[in-house]
């Protein structure tokens, strides 16, 4: 996938045909904490950045992670609401892929903005400190520790891509640096949010699609069959769903086995 900078930076944001439904879900959620809970009682900030202890409870060991693993997430955003909401076998809701850089890890994903208030910024930049705000949110590069917060996560999984007989370990772990390389190519050309989940077009990007789109340009096609179809109002008709990401048999989740025993 090839993509011009200068066609991605005057690139703008549409808006999304299913924002009237995902505000309804954040509202009726909201609705029911209002009549249950004491509205004078109020909780404390969740922390922006997930300490080791805290990716362990998540049962996500940083220094495990390779480049070109999938690290996905149960988020706290709207469009986390929504995309739960639509996606009946859903465990997670968002997905991006790690890449690993100077001992630090990293994860390349796609999203829209997640708020809109203070701390919504654009990634991180390769040190490790936070960008800046920004309204309109291209593919980022955000650190794992703040990608898998708990302000931003209350569930995560890894998964990495099979060795096959056929091919064997070596190949297995080049298609994904080359996955994680075509990821990162994603963020620094400031590839937009897609938010007519249209896999049409190759200038814009919605989370699946990116995985999927970096996978393909190491000549591996994670998912098979379709997109999964959507009976909501306003919103896209299919879309390539989290669940059939973390599905795949192409995948394994090296944080709880060894698929060689």
């Amino acid at each position: 996938m090839k993509l011009s900078s200068t066609r991605a930076s005057a690139l703008s944001l549409t808006p999304h045909r299913s924002v009237l439904l995902s505000l309804g879900v954040v509202a009726l959620a909201w609705l029911g904490w209002a009549a249950t809970g004491d509205a004078r009682v109020q909780k404390a900030p969740l922390a922006a950045i997930a300490s080791p202890s805290q990716l362990a409870e998540l049962g996500i060991d940083a220094a495990a992670v390779r480049s070109g693993d999938l690290v996905f997430r149960r988020g706290r955003s709207w469009a986390s609401e929504a995309v739960d909401w639509a996606d009946e076998d859903g465990e997670l809701s968002h997905v991006g892929i790690a890449l690993r850089h100077r001992g630090r890890v990293f994860v390349v994903h796609a999203a829209p903005g997640e708020g809109g208030g203070p701390g919504d910024r654009a990634g991180d930049r390769a040190d490790g400190s936070a960008g800046e705000a920004a309204e309109e949110v291209p593919v980022r590069l955000e650190a794992l520790e703040r990608f898998l917060a708990p302000r931003s996560a209350s569930a995560a999984a890894l998964r990495r891509l099979r060795q096959v007989p056929e091919s064997g370990r070596a190949v297995a772990e080049q298609s994904t640096r080359r996955a994680a390389r075509e990821a990162l190519g994603y963020a620094r050309y400031r590839v937009p949010f897609d938010d007519d989940f249209d896999d049409s077009t190759e200038d814009r990007l919605y989370c699946t699609e990116l995985v999927l789109r970096a996978y393909e340009a190491a000549n591996i096609q994670l998912v098979s069959g379709e997109p999964r179809r959507l009976t909501v109002p306003w919103g896209p008709e299919q879309v390539w769903l989290p669940s059939q990401l973390l599905h795949s048999p192409l995948l394994w989740d090296p944080m709880t086995w060894d698929p060689r025993t």
